[in-house]
């Protein structure tokens, strides 16, 4: 590519798997030869008729509490302590 950037790298931004600095979106305005104004316009229309799966995503609340479950130890015993225990 012209602009001087790994292919894998513009797939990723293309599948919107990273977000390209301003830099390297000067640097896809070179190698396409294309204002980025237009580049943003493109881009704009299809995200607009496709929206990706991550995008539709509803917002994630608050996750439900859940009860710790008591560790070894933690569980009151039937038997009494040695400090419960009575003196002899």
């Amino acid at each position: 590519m012209q602009a001087g950037l790994h292919r894998n790298y513009v797939g990723a931004i293309e599948r919107g798997e990273i977000n390209p600095t301003f830099r390297v979106l000067l640097k896809l305005e070179r190698g396409l030869q294309l204002p980025l104004s237009e580049i943003i316009q493109l881009w704009e229309r299809r995200a607009s008729d496709t929206v990706t799966p991550r995008l539709r995503r509803p917002p994630v609340g608050p996750a439900p509490r859940r009860r710790r479950a008591p560790k070894r130890g933690d569980a009151p015993s039937d038997t009494p302590s040695d400090e419960e225990a009575s003196p002899e």
